[in-house]
């Protein structure tokens, strides 16, 4: 998968493949100058309908329903967040919809994670009664 660093644009222009990209893990690569960066994701969640799904791909285009469904799945399941014994517990439903937000803001939104970790230390916005701060 690939991701895009703050202010840059992730459906164009940016070096090429090529230009200036270095390689830091595994053989995955980063590329300052264009602005992306590789990465992995092998966490398979629950889906919706009992099967198993990739995490990145269970939240790409899910909007805030599908975002908090695979948060929720990621943060239950033994190889993502192994939360599941908390689950009932006050306060898990908050995390979820404070983590699906954050998620949707920084990637389908392109807001910048500074602004993000402000709005979340001030209660701002979607953080207004998450119990942050």
């Amino acid at each position: 998968y690939r991701g895009w660093l703050d202010g840059h644009d992730r459906g164009g222009g940016g070096a090429p493949d090529g230009d200036g990209a270095v390689v830091y893990a595994d053989g995955l690569r980063h590329c300052v100058p264009g602005g992306w960066y590789e990465f992995r994701c092998s966490c398979s969640i629950r889906s919706g309908g009992g099967g198993e799904e990739n995490l990145a791909e269970a939240l790409l285009g899910g909007g805030a329903g599908g975002a908090s469904a695979a948060v929720r799945a990621y943060l239950t399941s033994p190889a993502g967040g192994d939360l599941a014994t908390v689950e009932t517990c006050g306060g898990f439903d908050g995390l979820v919809a404070a983590v699906a937000a954050m998620y949707l803001r920084m990637v389908e939104e392109g807001v910048p994670s500074a602004e993000i970790l402000e709005d979340m230390s001030k209660r701002k916005g979607d953080f207004s009664c998450l119990g942050f701060g």
